[in-house]
């Protein structure tokens, strides 16, 4: 599923209000929203994550002699981290 599908669904079940005619709960266009900025935010991070691996490789050298690794996870942790 892409974000695109699931924005579809998601405001296919949401109203306005988060109630349904009948009263019952569902998701408010708010909630919709905050969900997409969650899923977009997470996105960027692993776009991030993605374009640090691909510029700072660690080679095989590199894990043979056990370097360039904790930088690497550091890095990364700290990409997670990001808000």
């Amino acid at each position: 599923m892409n974000r695109e599908q699931l924005e579809e669904w998601l405001r296919d079940i949401s109203t306005p209000t988060g109630l349904s005619y009948s009263g019952d709960r569902t998701l408010s266009n708010g909630e919709v929203d905050t969900i997409l900025e969650y899923v977009d935010n997470l996105q960027s991070k692993i776009d991030k994550a993605i374009e640090y691996i691909e510029d700072n490789h660690v080679s095989i050298t590199q894990l043979e002699a056990g370097t360039g690794l904790l930088d690497t996870k550091d890095y990364l942790l700290d990409i997670l981290k990001e808000d």
